[in-house]
């Protein structure tokens, strides 16, 4: 939901998330904390909670930054646009 299904779909995303053997979610939630966002996901599914507070087990390296920040002139945004100016 939330229009970020295609990014969950998107190769450069998937091939980060092998690289680091995650999921594509995760890879999503990791990008915006090594940004400094605060990030609050939420889910009802027990294994979805527990993958999202997988995301400190890792970092992405900085090809790793650098290939989802280029994802985001490309579309433009990741899900839904923002009230907030986060700059």
């Amino acid at each position: 939901g939330n229009g970020a299904t295609n990014m969950l779909e998107d190769p450069v995303i998937l091939s980060i998330a092998e690289k680091h053997d995650k999921n594509a979610g995760q890879i999503a939630l990791r990008y915006l904390v090594q940004l400094g966002y605060v990030v609050l996901p939420r889910s009802s599914s027990p294994e979805r909670l527990r993958t999202n507070l997988e995301i400190f087990s890792f970092q992405l390296d900085e090809e790793d930054m650098e290939q989802l920040a280029g994802l985001k002139k490309i579309s433009g945004s990741w899900g839904l646009p923002s009230p907030y100016n986060m700059s």
